[in-house]
């Protein structure tokens, strides 16, 4: 869009000009959040990050305090981190777009939190990265606190996920991480689980199974991927799961002739 404007504007005789262009209109547009009295989501790409030192700016103290979402990418510089550390203190929901680089700064972002409800991490790199592992720590302080967690293609221990007892929603969208590890998961208890969602993988059969003999109780909706159809998973629903509200996948129709 900014691109977009500044050609629209014929600010363009350079590549040079378009980008001190560039660098100008962003900072206006910056100038204008900063002065809300109270910005609840800010997402932010460390491309602009890089550009534009937002988070110095004097309003910036004021505009963000009350943040109660972010969205960030991993490898954002760790001042950007701190002097949001420093500032936000009641995030309720963070986004974490993870690069090959995580910055020092962001476990410290995580832990200053109050009351961080809503974890969504996202990777597109497929090894597993001791680095990653670092932002588990600074997660244990929510271990009885958060109440939704969504993992896309994110290389961690799924033991990781077992820290969060008081999970109501629980997201995988893995189509390249297997479920190796679920036998760390499927024995663990979540008392408040109500949405459980598989997008393009499950773990195996039996395991999932046993995971809802021990969880399925309190569930309102569940997904699995499209393509499974398993007679004993579907008994093992209908049997486990009574107060179902919303199921989605492939499994629906066998499901309803079994609970006929």
């Amino acid at each position: 869009m900014i691109e977009y404007t500044i050609k629209s504007l014929q600010l363009i005789t350079s590549a040079e000009d378009f980008d001190h262009g560039k660098r100008l209109l962003l900072q206006e547009i910056l100038k204008m959040f900063m002065n809300l009295s109270s910005l609840k989501s800010l997402d932010c790409s460390t491309a602009y990050i890089d550009d534009i030192e937002f988070i110095y700016l004097p309003e910036a103290k004021f505009c963000l305090r009350n943040l109660t979402r972010l969205c960030c990418d991993s490898d954002s510089p760790p001042k950007f981190f701190y002097q949001l550390s420093q500032i936000c203190h009641n995030i309720q929901s963070i986004i974490i777009d993870f690069a090959d680089v995580i910055s020092n700064g962001l476990a410290d972002l995580i832990s200053s939190q109050n009351n961080l409800k809503c974890i969504t991490l996202i990777s597109s790199y497929y090894d597993e990265n001791d680095e990653i592992k670092a932002i588990i720590p600074s997660s244990t302080k929510f271990s009885l606190t958060l109440t939704e967690l969504t993992l896309h293609e994110y290389y961690i221990p799924l033991s990781f996920v077992a820290l969060f007892k008081n999970l109501q929603k629980l997201f995988f969208s893995f189509k390249y991480k297997p479920f190796d590890d679920f036998d760390q998961l499927q024995y663990v208890h979540f008392s408040q689980l109500k949405t459980l969602k598989f997008l393009y993988s499950h773990p195996k059969i039996e395991m999932l199974i046993i995971f809802l003999e021990i969880n399925g109780k309190n569930l309102i909706e569940f997904y699995i991927c499209k393509g499974q159809n398993n007679n004993s998973l579907n008994l093992a629903i209908a049997k486990f799961c009574p107060n179902l509200k919303i199921l989605s996948g492939s499994l629906i129709r066998n499901i309803e002739t079994n609970l006929k």
